[in-house]
């Protein structure tokens, strides 16, 4: 199962009013990842971030040597669900 919409993360905004000028003083905006449990585990089907399957692909090995990364496989991290998904083909999302 690919999720391919944006839902994973969130905006916090934390606005700053001077009481009493009654004017805006500051405002910061933090982003953060909503999907905690995404990171941890996966529901049935599911891959973890596209991203690392990517990065195991031979274009990505070949091209970026320094990361020392090897097939999604090799990481117990990863191989607890499927590493291919039918009709996805992540050496072509890599680049």
């Amino acid at each position: 199962v690919r999720n391919d919409n944006s839902s994973r993360f969130g905006k916090w905004i934390q606005v700053a009013v001077n009481p009493a000028r009654m004017k805006l003083e500051a405002a910061t905006v933090t982003e953060y990842l909503l999907e905690v449990t995404r990171v941890c585990s996966q529901g049935p089907g599911e891959r973890n971030y596209h991203i690392f399957y990517q990065l195991g692909t031979r274009i990505a090995q070949e091209g970026f040597p320094m990361l020392k990364v090897s097939n999604p496989s090799d990481f117990s991290y990863l191989n607890r669900s499927a590493a291919t998904v039918p009709g996805v083909d992540d050496a072509h999302e890599f680049q």
